[in-house]
């Protein structure tokens, strides 16, 4: 095992430096000839890991800093056929898009995200060019926010494909398990955005209640990464999708009673970490603890969120939007008499 970790870095260092020949060609025959070069190893690079380096280590060649003429190289309608080459030209687009962000919003007006989905749902796709198509896909998301038409695009079987991805890569890579699991987050919230649609807003809630019996992996993960979200943004698009979960009747009982512990918990937690700093994520926080101790937890749990709203309410440093906000859903509490609606 050690020699195979030491010939595949050396493998590694040895395309590095092959790569650096075209450290000085600006050309767009640099672009075709680095990828040309790439594929050529495609055997050595083991994981996404290496692929990065890969990535970060050419983007910085001078061939990629014309931004219109590398993206019109790299990101023409991808060879579906060859899948390695598919995978290094989504890899190295994403990679371009982490250190110049305005490639993703380019490749949104070139019309990607269907072009994405088509690749996700290809048949036998091997894990690294779904990892790495998910990973775009849910940057794309990120900075676009999609039209009614364009939702169309985030129907019921892309949604079950994705919950089926989380169930099936639950032992097998989980890293890929978590990105899927961000899409989701981030499709959902593309989808809660609209409203005025009903048939829109509860898209993913209505696939997640048909899959009740089989979501297992995603609730545990969901729980996981509301513990541990990195970003607000992130923070927040996932309080919103566990608010729906709890709103939305078929689906309210999709968390076991320990787990609504631990959602209260972290729910607790970030309420007082949070506190006056971003308002709309303190105000989706006030808004999930009452919907989980009305699913089902303990008489003790709906006294400490009570407890937690009346110290915040009674803070100098709440806003008065905020106060109004936590007052109403203090007195929706009190009615509760602690069964199930």
């Amino acid at each position: 095992m050690t020699e195979s970790i030491s010939d595949a870095v050396s493998h590694l260092e040895t395309l590095l430096q092959d790569l650096d020949h075209y450290s000085q060609d600006a050309s767009l025959n640099a672009v075709t000839s680095i990828v040309s070069r790439i594929m050529a190893d495609i055997k050595f690079i083991r994981d996404e890991y290496d692929m990065r380096i890969i990535a970060e280590h050419v983007l910085d060649f001078p061939a990629f800093q014309d931004l219109s003429e590398c993206l019109g190289c790299i990101s023409r309608h991808p060879e579906s056929e060859n899948r390695d080459l598919l995978y290094i030209q989504l890899s190295i687009l994403f990679h371009f898009g982490l250190s110049t962000p305005n490639v993703f919003r380019r490749l949104v007006r070139d019309d990607w995200i269907p072009v994405l989905k088509d690749i996700l749902l290809l048949p036998d796709l091997d894990v690294k060019v779904s990892h790495v198509t998910v990973l775009l896909f849910d940057h794309l998301c990120q900075v676009h926010e999609m039209s009614l038409h364009e939702l169309d695009i985030i129907d019921t079987q892309l949604l079950n494909y994705l919950c089926e991805l989380v169930e099936s890569s639950r032992n097998d890579n989980e890293s890929f398990n978590y990105a899927v699991i961000r899409l989701l987050i981030t499709l959902n919230g593309q989808l809660m955005k609209m409203r005025g649609s009903v048939a829109t807003h509860d898209r993913f809630l209505r696939v997640l209640e048909q899959r009740l019996n089989h979501s297992k992996t995603l609730t545990e993960n969901l729980i996981f990464v509301f513990n541990r979200a990195d970003t607000p943004e992130l923070q927040l698009s996932i309080t919103i999708l566990l608010i729906g979960i709890f709103q939305y009747t078929p689906t309210r009982n999709l968390f076991y009673t320990n787990d609504l512990t631990v959602i209260l918990d972290v729910g607790i937690r970030e309420i007082q970490r949070v506190h006056d700093q971003n308002e709309e994520l303190l105000h989706a926080l006030v808004k999930l603890l009452p919907l989980v101790v009305v699913s089902g937890a303990s008489s003790t749990s709906h006294k400490q969120v009570v407890n937690v709203l009346n110290k915040l309410n009674e803070s100098a440093f709440t806003k008065l939007p905020t106060k109004r906000l936590i007052q109403r859903v203090v007195a929706e509490l009190s009615l509760y008499d602690g069964h199930d609606p």
